[in-house]
């Protein structure tokens, strides 16, 4: 049986743990990466409508189920 003696610590070299790296954001606005300042009026029009749909769905089938 021979042992190894040095600084490499016998046949394998010990590999340093590799660092994560995090990817830079893209866009930063208010410390919040990748965020625009306020939401687009078309995306607030979608959601009402969206909304309304299903009120209107809602008191068709109260008023479509009483007798």
């Amino acid at each position: 049986m021979s042992q190894q003696t040095g600084k490499t610590g016998g046949r394998r070299a010990r590999k340093k743990a590799p660092t994560p790296r995090l990817p830079q954001p893209i866009d930063v606005a208010n410390g919040i990466p990748d965020r625009s300042g306020r939401p687009g009026r078309r995306r607030l029009v979608w959601i009402l409508l969206i909304f309304a749909a299903w009120v209107a769905f809602l008191i068709y089938c109260q008023v479509a189920g009483s007798p």
